[in-house]
C-alpha cells in the first residue's frame, strides 16, 4: 500500500489539540446550558472531558465521520440512528411515533433537520454534543453509574444471534458461546476507555493544554504521554492494521504507517525512526521532535 493512499486514510484527523479544546470547552469552560439539569452526569467521576476523548478516539481516531461504507453511525462518537432518534424523541417529549406528550425536556427542543447524518458530519460542535446528549439521555432513565452508562453506550447486552466475523477468535475461544464473547470484548473496549482517562489524566493538559505545541522537552515529554495514554483505548498497531488485508497483517505495524496518523494528531513535530527497526515499535521508537 503506499504512502499516499495511508496518508488519504487519515486526511479527516482531527489534532489532539483541537480535539481537546472542542471537549474540554464544551464539558468544563462552557457546557450546553440546556443540558444543565443534566450536568451531574458530566462530573469529573462520571463522564469527563478525558473520558469523551478515550471514546473518540477508539470509535473514529478522531475523525467526525459517518459509519463506512453506508453504515448509520455517525459523529465522533460514532451514535447509532436508532439511537439517535431516541434521544431526539427523548428531548423533544415524543412516543415512538414522534407525537409530542408534553413540552420539551431543553428549551426549543431538537429539530429533525438540524441533527441528521449529514449536518452532525459536517458540524463538529453538534458531533461532541450528540454524544453528550445521549449519555444524558441515558443517565436520566437507564443508570446513574459510570459503568452502567459506559455498557449501554457500548453496546454491552446487544449480544448478536450471529457472531460477527470480528468476534470469531473470540468465540472460538469460549467454546461456542456468543455471549460471553461479546460481553469480553465489550468490556475490553470500556476499560480500554478507562485506562486511556486515568492516562490523560495523569498529563497537564487540563491545566496547560497548549504545552503539546510548545518547543521544549516538556511539551515532546507530554506528546509521548499523550500517544501511550491514547493507545491504551486503541492501540496505535491495530489502527494501521485497519488499512491492511485482513489477511496480509504484518505482526507489528511498521512505523512508516504510524508516522502520518501522530503527524495529524501532532502537526507541530516530525518524526524520525531508524529503518533497521522500523518493524519495532516501543516507547522510544520513533523518535519525535519538533519540525
Amino acid at each position: 500500500m503506499s504512502g499516499k493512499k495511508h496518508d488519504d486514510d487519515y486526511k479527516g484527523v482531527h489534532s489532539f489539540a483541537r480535539m481537546w479544546d472542542l471537549v474540554d470547552t464544551m464539558i468544563n469552560w462552557d457546557f450546553p446550558k440546556e443540558l444543565a439539569r443534566y450536568r451531574a452526569a458530566f462530573a469529573d467521576d462520571m463522564v469527563s472531558a478525558e473520558l469523551l476523548m478515550a471514546i473518540f478516539w477508539e470509535e473514529t481516531k478522531f475523525q467526525n465521520i459517518g459509519q463506512e461504507p453506508a453504515g448509520p453511525a455517525i459523529g465522533f462518537g460514532q451514535v447509532e440512528e436508532a439511537t439517535r432518534q431516541r434521544t431526539l424523541r427523548y428531548f423533544n417529549n415524543e412516543n415512538e411515533y414522534g407525537k409530542a406528550e408534553g413540552d420539551p425536556r431543553i428549551p426549543g427542543g431538537l429539530k429533525e433537520e438540524e441533527w441528521t447524518k449529514k449536518r452532525v458530519v459536517s458540524d463538529e460542535h453538534k458531533s461532541v454534543m450528540l454524544p453528550m446528549l445521549v449519555l444524558s439521555h441515558l443517565w436520566e432513565v437507564k443508570s446513574k453509574s459510570l459503568m452502567g452508562l459506559l455498557r449501554i453506550y457500548a453496546g454491552y447486552d446487544e449480544v448478536p444471534e450471529k457472531a460477527p466475523e470480528f468476534l470469531a477468535s473470540e468465540v472460538k475461544a469460549a467454546g461456542g458461546n456468543i455471549k460471553e464473547a461479546w460481553h469480553k470484548q465489550r468490556q475490553t473496549i470500556i476499560d480500554g476507555w478507562l485506562a486511556c482517562r486515568d492516562e490523560l489524566r495523569r498529563t497537564p493538559i487540563r491545566r496547560k493544554p497548549e504545552v503539546v505545541a510548545q518547543r521544549s522537552d516538556e511539551g515532546l515529554q507530554v506528546i509521548r504521554q499523550v500517544i501511550h495514554s491514547l493507545g491504551r483505548a486503541r492501540p496505535f498497531c491495530n489502527i494501521c492494521y485497519d488499512a491492511f488485508d485482513p489477511d496480509a497483517r504484518p505482526p507489528v505495524a511498521p512505523p512508516h504507517f504510524i508516522i502520518p496518523l501522530i503527524v495529524k494528531l501532532f502537526p507541530n513535530v516530525t518524526v524520525k525512526f531508524n529503518p533497521r527497526t522500523m518493524f519495532k515499535w516501543g516507547p522510544d521508537r520513533p523518535q519525535i521532535a519538533f519540525i
